[in-house]
């Protein structure tokens, strides 16, 4: 079983991020979470939207390596995406290449929340 690792630098990186744009509170906290099925494809893009009126804060991604060819693979993105033309951020995004051939799958996840202005 895979754990969810939320780095704690970015952690605090978002953190203080919302106090220097003038967030007062944080609240709502909740897990959005995507996955891509599994595929014999180089390519996979996963896309963790939150709901609507919370952002995300950081994120974070799963790979399985479902044909046990036991690929590497490379990581392309994994960060926030500005979905609408405020610039308010509202999903991560993970993009991800394998090196090798077999079947593997990609999930993203983003921690979410309603941020108190």
């Amino acid at each position: 079983m895979h754990k969810l690792s939320l780095p704690l630098l970015r952690l605090v990186l978002a953190f203080a991020a919302m106090l220097v744009y003038g967030c007062t509170g944080i609240v709502g906290y909740e897990i959005a979470r995507t996955d891509v099925p599994t595929s014999t494809s180089f390519y996979n893009a996963a896309l963790a939207g939150c709901p609507e009126d919370k952002m995300p804060i950081t994120g974070e991604y799963r790979i399985s390596d479902g044909g046990g060819a036991g690929n590497n693979y490379v990581i392309m993105v994994n960060g926030p995406e500005y979905s609408n033309p405020s610039g308010t951020l509202a999903n991560w995004v993970v993009q991800a290449r394998a090196l090798g051939s077999g079947s593997w799958s990609l999930t993203a996840y983003a921690a979410c929340v309603d941020v108190k202005r």
